[in-house]
C-alpha cells in the first residue's frame, strides 16, 4: 500500500507560502511536530494593548479544505475558548465557509477577536447564543452526566441543602439523575416520571449551595470550596463530607459531593436562568485501617436540564400532539417503529395492542433488542418509548385482536382515540377494526409491507371524508391504485410450533414504510394547526424499494368513495 501524502507533501508550494507568510508575522515552525508527528504547527506572540498572547497555530491534516486552528496558551478566556485545549473560536463554525482560510487570515482574525473580546463583538461576528462554560472538561479522569429536573431548580428555596442523586457507572461514564433537595424542613422531589428513568440506580448524597453569580473555571476542589466561602458559605468541605455517606464505603469511587445552584446564560446572549452543577471533590479518604488512604480524583458532572419543554423544544411545531391519543394494533417490525416515532414526536397517550413476544429473528428490524428476548412486544416497545419520552401515557393491551378480547373494551379505546393505526398486515383483522373505527368515527391508518419488503403501503381512512377501507381495496383490485412489488417466489418463515408465517425483508425498507405511515398519521392528527405540517390531499401511499430497476419510487393518491363500494 502506498503511504498517504500529507497536505504539505501534496501541496509543497502552498506549504512554502504558508511558512513564509507566518514567518513574516513573527511565527516560527515547530520542527519536532512536523518531523515526529507530521503536524504543521507555528508558534508566536501577538501583542494587544500592552499584553502578550502566546499563540499556537495548528494545521489540520485536511488543510486547505479545513482552516487552521488557533490556541492561546497563556491566557484562559471566559468566552469563545475551549477549556481544555485552549482553542479559540475565531470564525463561525456553524456556517458553511465557501472560501479557504489560510494562516495569515487566522492571525488577522485573532487580532480582531482580541479587540472583540475586550470591547465587545459585533452582532454579525458571532451567533446570539450562550457560550458553553464547559466545566465538565476541566477533569480528565471520570466523566459524568446528571439529568437535572427543572422542577428541582425552579422550586429551590434554600441557601444550603442536602441533595440526593441516583447514579451508576455505564462503561466509561457515570450517569444518573438528581432526585431531591432537602433543607430547612422541606424536601423538593423530582417528578415520578423523572425518577422512573433511573429507578434501579443506587442513591448517593451531597451538600449543595446557592450563589448569585457564575463560578469561575477551577481545577481543584480547593478552588471551588474557596470560591463558595468567598461568597458567604462557611465550612463548605466539612458540610459536604458530612452529607456524603458514600465516603464510608471503602470501594467508593468519589470524594465528597458538592452541588452549586448558580446563574448561567440560557438560550440567548444575556438571558440567564438558574442551573445546577455537581462536583465530586478530589479527596484523601482514610478508612478504618489508618495506613490505608484512598485518593479520589475530582469529577465534574455535566448537568443536563430535563423537562417536557426542554425535551421537545426541537419539535415545537408538533406540540399539539401532547393533547392527542392513538391506538396502535400490531407491534411487529412496522408497528413498533410507528409507536416509537409517535413517542418521539410527543404524542400524549397511546394504547398498544399486541399479544406476541420478542424472538431472536425479530431484532434485526424491530425496535426491541436481544436483551429483551421473551418479553411481550408491548413491554419491550413501552420501555423504548418511555426511554425517549417519559411524559407519554401508555396503556398496554396484551391481546389477540378478535379472538380473546372483549370487543367493548377495544371499542372504548378506539372511540376515545384521535387515530387508530393498524399495522398487522392481516386482512380479517383490518376489516374487523375498520368496522369498529367506522362506528366510532375514528380516523385510521393501515400499513404493511410486501413479501421481502420489496414495497409497502400506508393509507388512511377518515370517516365521512375519504373512501372507506373497502374503497381502497376496490381501487387496488381494479388497478386504480398501484400493486405492490414482491420477489418472484414468495418466501415465508415459520417459527417452531406456529403456523403463522413471517415474511423476510430488510429493516431498512420496512423502516421507510413505518416512517411514511407515521408521517401520514401525524399529518392527519395535526390538520388545522398552522405551524404543523401542511395538510395533504393524498390518502394512499405506495413505496417501492425493489422491483423498479434499482430505483426507489413513491406513489401518492387521493382516494374517494368507490362507485361499487357497498359499505359506503
Amino acid at each position: 500500500m502506498m503511504p498517504t501524502l500529507t497536505w504539505y507533501e501534496r501541496y509543497p508550494h502552498l506549504f512554502d507560502e504558508e511558512r513564509e507568510t507566518l514567518l513574516q508575522q513573527g511565527f516560527s515552525l515547530e520542527q519536532v511536530a512536523i518531523q515526529q508527528h507530521k503536524l504543521v504547527k507555528f508558534t508566536g506572540t501577538i501583542q494587544f494593548e500592552g499584553e502578550s498572547f502566546n499563540i499556537l497555530i495548528e494545521y489540520p491534516k485536511a488543510f486547505p479544505h479545513f482552516p487552521p486552528n488557533a490556541y492561546c496558551q497563556n491566557v484562559q478566556f471566559q468566552r469563545h475558548q475551549d477549556v481544555q485545549s485552549k482553542r479559540l473560536c475565531l470564525y463561525e463554525e456553524w456556517k458553511d465557509l465557501d472560501f479557504e482560510v489560510f494562516g495569515h487570515n487566522i492571525v488577522e482574525r485573532i487580532k480582531e477577536w482580541l479587540h472583540g473580546y475586550k470591547y465587545g463583538f459585533s452582532p454579525d461576528s458571532e451567533i446570539n447564543g450562550p457560550e458553553p462554560k464547559q466545566y465538565h472538561q476541566l477533569t480528565s479522569g471520570f466523566r459524568g452526566i446528571i439529568l437535572t429536573p427543572r422542577e428541582l431548580i425552579d422550586n429551590w428555596s434554600f441557601s444550603e441543602a442536602v441533595f440526593s442523586m441516583r447514579i451508576a457507572r455505564l462503561r466509561d461514564i457515570w450517569q444518573g439523575i438528581l432526585v431531591d433537595i432537602s433543607g430547612a424542613g422541606n424536601t423538593i422531589q423530582a417528578q415520578p416520571i423523572h425518577q422512573e428513568l433511573y429507578k434501579n440506580y443506587p442513591v448517593v448524597h451531597g451538600m449543595c449551595f446557592d450563589v448569585n453569580s457564575t463560578p469561575p473555571y477551577f481545577h481543584s476542589g480547593v478552588e471551588i470550596v474557596q470560591w463558595l466561602e468567598a461568597h458567604g458559605h462557611e465550612n463548605v468541605l466539612q458540610k459536604c463530607i458530612s452529607a456524603s455517606h458514600h465516603l464510608q464505603d471503602q470501594n467508593s469511587m468519589f470524594g465528597p459531593l458538592l452541588g452549586i445552584r448558580f446563574i448561567d446564560e440560557d438560550e440567548l446572549r444575556g438571558q440567564t436562568r438558574r442551573r445546577f452543577m455537581i462536583v465530586a471533590i478530589d479527596f484523601q479518604n482514610q478508612f478504618q485501617n489508618p495506613n490505608s488512604i484512598r485518593v479520589t480524583p475530582m469529577c465534574i458532572f455535566e448537568s443536563k436540564d430535563i423537562s417536557e419543554e426542554v425535551v421537545f423544544r426541537r419539535v415545537a411545531e408538533l406540540r399539539p400532539l401532547q393533547n392527542m391519543s392513538a391506538v396502535i394494533v400490531g407491534l411487529g417490525t412496522i408497528g413498533s417503529s410507528i409507536a416509537l416515532d409517535l413517542a418521539k414526536a410527543g404524542i400524549g397517550k397511546v394504547a398498544l395492542v399486541d399479544h406476541g413476544s420478542l424472538d431472536v429473528g425479530n431484532v434485526v428490524r424491530h425496535v426491541g433488542n436481544l436483551q429483551q428476548l421473551g418479553q411481550l412486544k408491548i413491554e419491550a416497545v413501552t420501555a423504548h418509548m418511555k426511554s425517549h419520552n417519559p411524559y407519554i401515557e401508555i396503556q398496554e393491551i396484551p391481546t389477540y385482536v378478535g379472538a380473546f378480547q372483549d370487543e367493548e373494551v377495544l371499542t372504548n379505546w378506539i372511540s376515545s382515540a384521535d387515530i387508530l393505526i393498524c399495522a398487522v398486515g392481516h386482512s380479517p383483522t383490518e376489516r374487523y377494526l375498520d368496522r369498529i373505527a367506522r362506528q366510532s368515527n375514528t380516523p385510521t391508518v393501515y400499513t404493511f409491507s410486501s413479501s421481502g419488503a420489496w414495497s409497502g403501503r400506508a393509507f388512511r381512512v377518515i370517516p365521512g371524508t375519504t373512501g372507506c377501507y373497502h374503497c381502497h381495496q376496490y381501487f387496488i383490485d381494479d388497478g386504480t391504485l398501484p400493486p405492490l412489488s414482491a420477489p418472484p417466489e414468495e418466501l415465508v418463515i415459520f417459527d417452531n410450533g406456529c403456523a403463522i408465517p413471517a415474511f423476510p425483508g430488510s429493516g431498512l425498507d420496512t423502516g421507510i414504510v413505518s416512517n411514511l405511515a407515521s408521517r401520514l398519521a401525524i399529518q392527519t392528527l395535526l390538520v388545522g394547526h398552522p405551524n404543523a405540517y401542511e395538510p395533504t390531499q393524498n390518502d394512499h401511499i405506495v413505496w417501492y424499494s425493489r422491483g423498479k430497476n434499482g430505483n426507489l419510487e413513491i406513489v401518492q393518491k387521493s382516494v374517494g368513495k368507490h362507485a361499487h363500494c357497498k359499505w359506503c
